[in-house]
């Protein structure tokens, strides 16, 4: 079948760099499943994206769809031919639902009976003819913000100025928002032509470049990368690559050139942080170290553009950058001349939620909460003294004039302002600490006392919110209650804490409430919490590459700590390839299925034992329970797996030496009460039944 490159491009105003990547990813996903769905074979697709631009070709696309025969099966002879011979009502109506005449259809064997068959052809759809519904791909695509322009109703990221459509040589004709598909593209804004004729989709890349366009965004990336190990041979340097940062400039550009400014040694008095901040968050500047790893007076930016000139666009980024840092110096200045207990003092006029209360608020219940975590999990009284003073002040940098300029440097401005006044290190490095983790594979608390105020501040956010019904929904989350939680899970594991989810819950929700602002049901509160948590718990095991029903069958077992409960995913995860797992899991399971008859609460009698399998399974039984408490101890989930296995010798001989089910309602009821008692000690390690073995 023949075939021909297609290329598609919309042509748009300048896109904000963090819609880019997202969008173009978008447009291939998409474009790939409308070519499955339009049964439309191609080799591979390429996507290219700039700031004004989202593209794709379709390499090798048929030039139409494969022709299609089905055959679909009817209903039985004896139903479809009457005693004359003839079609039959049945016959007909099948023959109607298939498009065919009576005459097409067929009698063939299936199974050892002969039924109708009918066998439809329809022939593949031209991809010229095709094309034109790409229309409704390219304006299905998401974006953070849309707006509108013009009288259109179209909502869009920006507006399209022009659109490509090329199948070969040969133009698609539609329209979107009164912009008709054509040959025509735009080089850079500065460097290059207004109009390029794009005469196949093969020299689309190509023309690009020729007009100071580099469309292919991971070359673009890989240029703006040379060009800084260049830098970094040619001037001794270090410049540390900020893969987001990179992200975003690579975004920014169409033909990027890096260049290196200065700025006056003076600045470098300020922490390194603020500089580095101020260079990266508001400049989109790469900072510039040392081989030593110490800041130096330098920056390096990219132009979106030539060198020409480059040394005027030098100066005029010294400028502004000079700008900055003289506000980040006065704000600096200004900020020492008040203390933490003024500043702290500011806290009460601020307020964290009209329902929640101010932020002083937030502090003090923070601070009960992380005093209560740190007993509870039996730190040295002198560290919990640490945990209470670092709660006390861990807010205060939040209204000082740095961090309200650079709200990025919070923590990291009140670490270095408790420093300075003297704090306790282990008081200055939890502030910092408490942000920890701030996103996806960031780093946690390092410090026991960091990884108390973390859990409290965190905790408190996400049940307090919960408290007066402010639980996310979809996509909606305002306060990043999923990132706190996640964070909580994950210091949990970290620091391999022996507090339960739902005893912090239980213990923080009643406070909340005995605090009088629960608008919410208390029981409902702590149910919905427990399970948002534990919904944070599954993605986070998920994520680390354990089975959908390993997961399933430990989430099923009573909540215990977070590390325990990873413990024993990792313990069952470790046997799913073992040949005895199967066996193992089998004998638990029957335990644990027939044990669902039991009657609450009967007590075992020795003396209703008719054999001995029910004497060893008692005694396996109090083996098992009394191991278990001695494992968990240990965090030990190996182990506890290893005491339920071993007991299934003793499980299996019972089995086959003894009728659970008898008639005597005694002896049934204590046979029953036998397997309860163990299956309470298997369903506390997991639900075995949840376990998916290949057939």
């Amino acid at each position: 079948m023949d075939s021909k490159p297609f290329l598609l491009e919309i042509g748009l105003e300048e896109l904000p760099a963090r819609f880019v990547t997202d969008a173009v990813k978008q447009l291939e996903q998409h474009v790939q499943q409308w070519l499955k769905e339009k049964k439309l074979t191609y080799s591979r697709t390429q996507a290219f994206s700039t700031p004004r631009r989202l593209a794709i070709i379709i390499h090798d696309l048929a030039s139409k769809q494969e022709d299609a025969s089905s055959k679909a099966k009817g209903p039985a002879k004896k139903i479809a031919i009457d005693d004359n011979g003839d079609w039959t009502k049945a016959a007909l109506g099948f023959a109607r639902s298939q498009n065919v005449e009576p005459d097409a259809l067929t009698i063939e064997a299936h199974k050892g009976v002969e039924y109708v068959f009918a066998t439809s052809f329809s022939e593949g759809v031209q991809t010229v003819d095709i094309l034109p519904s790409l229309e409704k791909v390219i304006t299905s695509l998401n974006f953070p913000k849309r707006m509108k322009w013009h009288t259109f109703d179209l909502r869009y990221a920006r507006p399209i100025r022009w659109l490509i459509a090329m199948y070969g040589q040969h133009v698609i004709p539609f329209s979107i928002a009164q912009v008709k598909t054509s040959q025509i593209t735009r080089g850079h804004r500065f460097l290059g032509d207004k109009e390029i004729t794009i005469a196949t989709p093969e020299s689309y890349e190509a023309r690009l470049l020729e007009n100071y366009v580099i469309v292919d965004a991971n070359k673009r990336k890989q240029a703006i990368r040379s060009q800084l190990k260049d830098m970094e041979a040619t001037k001794d340097w270090i410049i540390p690559v900020n893969e987001d940062l990179l992200e975003e400039v690579n975004n920014l550009v169409e033909y990027p050139t890096a260049l290196s400014g200065s700025f006056e040694e003076k600045y470098l008095q300020l922490p390194k942080e603020v500089l580095i901040t101020t260079m990266r968050e508001h400049q989109r500047y790469f900072p510039v170290e040392s081989t030593e790893g110490t800041l130096l007076p330098f920056f390096v930016t990219v132009r979106n553009g030539n060198e020409e000139h480059i040394e005027n666009v030098s100066k005029g980024n010294e400028k502004v950058l000079r700008g900055r840092f003289a506000d980040a110096a006065f704000f600096y200045e200004e900020d020492q001349k008040l203390s933490i207990e003024e500043w702290n003092k500011k806290l009460e006029t601020v307020v964290f939620h009209e329902s929640i209360g101010t932020i002083a608020e937030k502090v003090n219940r923070t601070k009960e909460l992380a005093v209560w975590l740190a007993r509870e999990e039996r730190l040295p009284a002198e560290e919990v003294s640490l945990v209470e003073r670092a709660a006390t002040i861990a807010k205060f940098d939040l209204v000082t004039n740095m961090v309200g300029e650079f709200p990025e440097l919070q923590g990291q401005m009140g670490q270095d302002y408790a420093l300075k006044s003297n704090e306790p290190v282990q008081v200055a490095r939890a502030i910092y600490e408490q942000y920890l983790p701030r996103f996806s594979n960031d780093h946690l608390p390092q410090t026991a006392v960091g990884s108390m105020l973390s859990l409290a501040e965190k905790l408190d956010t996400v049940l307090s919110c919960f408290a007066i019904g402010l639980i996310p929904t979809g996509s909606q989350d305002p306060y990043a209650l999923r990132r706190q939680a996640n964070g909580v899970v994950q210091i949990l594991l970290e620091t391999k804490s022996a507090l339960s989810l739902d005893v912090i819950i239980e213990h923080w929700v009643n406070t909340l409430n005995n605090k009088g602002f629960m608008t919410a049901g208390v029981e409902s509160t702590k149910e919905e919490a427990i399970q948002f948590f534990l919904s944070r718990f599954k993605h986070l095991m998920m994520d680390s590459g354990y089975r959908y029903d390993v997961v399933e069958a430990v989430l099923a077992a009573p909540i215990v700590d977070v590390y325990s409960m990873f413990a024993k995913a990792e313990a069952v995860n470790e046997q799913l390839n073992e040949p005895a797992f199967k066996k193992a899991v089998e004998a638990l399971s029957r335990v644990t299925n027939l044990a669902q008859k039991a009657e609450t609460d009967t007590t075992i009698d020795e003396s209703l034992f008719e054999n001995e399998s029910e004497t060893k399974l008692l005694a396996a039984t109090v083996e098992v329970e009394m191991s278990l408490v001695e494992a968990w101890k240990q965090h030990d989930a190996i182990s506890a797996y290893n005491i339920l296995e071993a007991c299934q010798d003793a499980i299996h001989s019972f089995f086959e030496q003894t009728m659970v089910m008898v008639e005597d309602p005694d002896v049934r009821s204590n046979r029953l009460a036998l397997l309860k008692r163990l299956a309470r000690s298997i369903e506390s390690f997991a639900d075995f039944q949840q376990i998916v073995f290949s057939s």
